[in-house]
């Protein structure tokens, strides 16, 4: 039964490892569970560091957010990615941000792919930023409203046999959509809803 899903270079600590060796126990930032071995990237602690580090930089622009789902060219290949996923960024012109995405060696461990993507998707809305986006009402409704049609799935679950690369998104349930808007702008949230609406805030009525 999936619980969650994780994204795209979201750091994780790997603390079990089935006898078989197929799956992993990882703590997450926001969650703890059992994934694929095949799934992780492993790295050195300095290389966790420099990603932990660029993520928790507020003010500077070492990463690129994500601010829609979507399917992307990455290189060679199709990604795809969701609202919130956060990339390393090497630079930045007006129309295009270079980044920098992982990926797993022949030998299980972290190689980096440099790439370069554009800051706006087919239908003209900006789907590369880099750095957090400031923080107003208006940008939350704005990446609100974007998510507006996304089915529901409890624990993100993709369907079964479906290739994101290809089909797009399934789904996302109620906890991951907030967690999806405010990640774009820095902000970590707890993985479920009941914990998320316990947080010190101050709450308006948008």
């Amino acid at each position: 039964l999936q619980e969650t899903r994780l994204l795209v270079n979201e750091p994780v600590i790997v603390l079990h490892q089935s006898l078989d060796g197929t799956w992993c126990f990882v703590q997450a930032e926001n969650y703890y569970g059992w994934i694929r071995e095949s799934a992780i990237a492993y790295c050195r602690e300095d290389e966790l560091i420099t990603v932990a580090e660029a993520l928790a930089d507020m003010e500077g622009k070492q990463i690129a957010v994500v601010t829609k789902n979507g399917v992307y060219r990455i290189g060679e290949n199709q990604r795809y990615l969701r609202m919130g996923t956060r990339l390393l960024c090497t630079g930045a012109s007006a129309d295009t941000i270079a980044i920098k995405v992982p990926g797993r060696g022949t030998d299980g461990n972290l190689v980096w792919e440099n790439a370069s993507v554009s800051c706006m998707d087919a239908d003209g809305e900006t789907c590369f930023v880099q750095g957090y986006l400031p923080y107003t009402r208006a940008n939350v409704m704005q990446l609100a409203i974007r998510l507006i049609g996304t089915p529901y799935a409890w624990g993100d679950a993709l369907s079964f046999g479906a290739d994101p690369a290809e089909q797009g998104d399934n789904g996302m349930d109620c906890s991951s959509t907030v967690s999806a808007v405010f990640r774009c702008f820095g902000f970590a949230m707890p993985r479920n809803t009941g914990t998320q609406r316990k947080m010190a805030c101050v709450k308006q009525d948008l």
